[in-house]
């Protein structure tokens, strides 16, 4: 198995999706995760959120290629913003989003504590709350007889 760190876009968008919804729907308050302790919601947290996010990522291929140097320099990770605010927000269809989710999952988990992860949890937790965003997801039946 490889892995790489997903780019900062990868990061903003599974942010945005987050914090502020996917075209299908937009998530009601935000998705704030209590582990996160994203509230109140602003635009520090934010910077937190992705920046944990980025982190995870980075202690993951750092664990599955020890010897890479390229990932010793510090970086931070900001979530955009202009003028202090947060920048108006491409959202993406959910699929997309549910698909990002997937990939930063497969790129984190080389190390033995990725299951028991805030990051991992995020992962569970917003793939869960995007699913009912699917076009359809209300209108299909609750159960089969």
């Amino acid at each position: 198995m490889s892995a790489f760190v997903v780019s900062r876009a990868h990061i903003d968008a599974l942010v945005t999706a987050a914090v502020f919804g996917v075209v299908e729907c937009r998530l009601i308050d935000g998705f704030q995760p209590p582990y996160f302790q994203a509230r109140p919601l602003n635009v520090a947290k934010v910077h937190l959120l992705g920046e944990h996010l980025w982190r995870e990522n980075v202690i993951s291929v750092r664990h599955r290629y020890p010897g890479n140097r390229s990932l010793d320099h510090d970086r931070f990770y900001t979530f955009p913003t202009e003028n202090g605010a947060y920048k108006t927000p491409v959202l993406l269809p959910v699929v997309h989003v549910l698909k990002l989710i997937e990939c930063y999952a497969y790129q984190s988990c080389e190390h033995d504590g990725w299951e028991t992860s805030d990051a991992a949890r995020f992962c569970r937790d917003l793939t869960q709350r995007l699913i009912t965003c699917l076009p359809g997801y209300e209108a299909a039946p609750w159960a089969v007889d």
